[in-house]
């Protein structure tokens, strides 16, 4: 027997199934690039719960604004002395770092209050609906549950207009083989979504989910926007990065210049400070300028810089942003620094933003209340009890894997423990020698093997058949799984490799029962063994508690000059296998 349980230690180890996101790692603190770098590096208080729903490549909303520590509510105040006006704007986060709620303050006709959004998620903390209220006499609604996700919680379909109308901004989401986001990409050739002023078309993510490519009929590129009309193809913008954070941005967009094509290049280069906020934004290329019917197109190089007070938290609470000093020769500059500063301004007001000798800039000013040490710690310590925080039900689990039935929490016995969380899915093991092995989830469909280092395996998974591969040749198949399971999801065969030996263990079932009545191990040095169940007790979900077991093992037999003389098995030998099992 003891040849046989090492191979089921080893085997069992890879016995994995995905439920969460990284264990012991606190991704309230990870840095990211916020979304306003990639679209408005201007604006540190972008409107970004509009494009929030689309990137589902950050582990919380909270990374997408750049948030760490758990805020809970996050809000600006503006005053606009030339007006007499006061408002806010609110953002609310659930414990889990998802966007609750977001309230601007209305000026539509007869408000008194705030326009409303909510957001809506299932159990799995997935996004299922989106509910706007306008405040003021016509208090106009909408609904948006554009959402469709795969058997493994991963969001496949975003139709902007609701469930059911495919139109022009629908688009589909893909894939890598490790789980994390690939493209975003409209269902219709020419389809386009606006979002907080930005167009989107096609995207594109590297392995590690950063966004490697940016393709818009309409450029991002606040210095160009007025030149849209003269454009002769699709705006093409490119990422560089380090680590999570992007530092460069390389966008070439085609021009008709004089009856010719020639395609301009825009560069943008990113610094960041300790916290991850954005330092200094050094812009490379065109800057548009008109003058009645004439416009032109300047190559300009300038830079604009940023400044943070911050709370104990890590977070800032005022941000000062520090214009060029020539901002009157940068149109959009000087329009958007004028229409902040005074409340409005024009496209045709041309009159100098600054005094001679002053600096231009502006101050944004925000208050952030946090969630208590109480419900944070609760929220930890149900991730760590098993609880998933990326959800996602693969389409064949750890509890498929082993044949339980129910919200198993533990299985305990004289040959293995297993713990799963609450998806079903594996989270821990012990065999009967006392090794352990524990799970790191990086995306729902791939994890790290505690002892394994760094190296990552990707589950794949289709009707019948599931397969866990770590693609790096130095683990030499030791981590790759497949498994393959019959119409009523029962497990049929486990392929693996213990040692550098192939390993395939095949069930046979009696009619529907969901137990095995025999396991043959396919060993290439240990031999053939069988294993016949007899079940004995259940428990009152179903799941057998005790069994008995009988095996005989087939090997080769060779003469003393190592020649084949054919089989030989050796002789039935029982045990009786007992185990406990604790629910959620």
């Amino acid at each position: 027997m003891k040849a046989l349980q090492t191979i089921q230690a080893v085997g069992l180890s890879c016995l994995l199934s995905i439920g969460a996101a990284s264990c012991g790692s606190d991704e309230s603190n990870q840095l990211y690039t916020p979304l306003q770098v990639y679209f408005d590096p201007v604006r540190v208080d972008m409107n970004a719960e509009h494009l929030m729903p689309y990137f589902v490549n950050y582990p919380t909303d909270w990374a997408k604004m750049g948030l760490r520590n758990f805020p809970k509510l996050v809000t600006y105040e503006y005053h606009n002395a030339a007006w007499g006006v006061t408002s806010t704007s609110q953002y609310e986060f659930l414990p889990n770092g998802r966007l609750s709620e977001q309230r601007r303050t209305s000026f539509n006709v007869g408000a008194t209050g705030f326009d409303v959004i909510s957001y809506e998620y299932d159990g799995n903390s997935n996004l299922t609906q989106i509910k706007s209220v306008d405040d003021g006499r016509y208090k106009r609604r909408k609904k948006d549950d554009g959402f469709t996700y795969d058997s493994a919680g991963r969001l496949i379909r975003r139709d902007k207009n609701g469930r059911g109308h495919y139109d022009t901004t629908t688009f589909l989401y893909a894939y890598h083989g490790n789980g994390v986001l690939q493209s975003i990409l409209p269902e219709k050739k020419n389809g386009t979504v606006n979002e907080s002023g930005v167009t989107f078309h096609k995207m594109q993510f590297d392995s590690l989910a950063h966004l490697k490519s940016f393709e818009t009929p309409k450029t991002t590129n606040m210095f160009l926007k007025d030149i849209d009309s003269y454009k002769a193809g699709q705006s093409v913008i490119t990422y560089a990065y380090t680590d999570h954070l992007c530092t460069q941005v390389v966008e070439k967009i085609p021009i008709e210049f004089d009856g010719g094509t020639e395609t301009l290049t825009c560069t943008s280069s990113f610094a960041y400070n300790s916290h991850g906020d954005l330092a200094t934004w050094t812009y490379s290329g065109g800057v548009y300028k008109s003058k009645g019917n004439s416009w032109r197109v300047d190559d300009m190089t300038f830079t604009v810089s940023y400044d943070y007070v911050y709370d104990e938290k890590g977070n800032w609470t005022q941000a000062t942003v520090t214009f060029p000093a020539n901002i009157d020769e940068i149109p959009a500059l000087r329009t958007y620094y004028k229409a902040f500063r005074d409340g409005f301004t024009s496209n045709q007001d041309r009159s100098s933003a600054v005094k001679a000798g002053e600096t231009p800039s502006l101050t944004v000013v925000r208050s952030i209340d946090y969630w208590d040490d109480k419900t944070i710690a609760s929220m930890k310590a149900a991730k760590e009890n098993g609880q998933p925080a990326l959800t996602g039900s693969l389409r064949y689990k750890g509890t498929d894997i082993y044949g339980l039935s129910g919200k198993v929490k533990s299985v305990s016995g004289n040959e293995e423990s297993l713990k799963f969380d609450q998806a079903g899915n594996l989270i821990a093991m012990q065999n009967k020698f006392g090794d352990e092995a524990a799970y790191q989830y990086v995306t729902a469909t791939s994890y790290k093997v505690e002892g394994w280092g760094d190296y990552v395996v990707n589950i794949e998974s289709k009707d019948g058949m599931r397969t866990d591969i770590c693609p790096d040749a130095d683990t030499n198949t030791e981590l790759d799984q497949t498994y393959m399971f019959d119409k009523l999801n029962r497990i049929i065969s486990h392929k693996f490799t213990s040692h550098m030996a192939y390993v395939t263990w095949k069930y046979s079932y009696e009619g529907d029962s969901k137990y095995p009545a025999t396991m043959i191990q396919e060993h290439l040095e240990e031999g053939n063994t069988t294993y016949r169940y007899t079940y004995t007790k259940f428990d009152k979900h179903k799941n057998w508690i005790e069994r008995k077991v009988s095996y005989t093992t087939e090997y080769d037999k060779y003469d003393d000059n190592g020649n084949y003389i054919g089989d030989e098995y050796t002789a039935p030998e029982e045990y009786t296998e007992k185990r406990t099992i604790e629910y959620w």
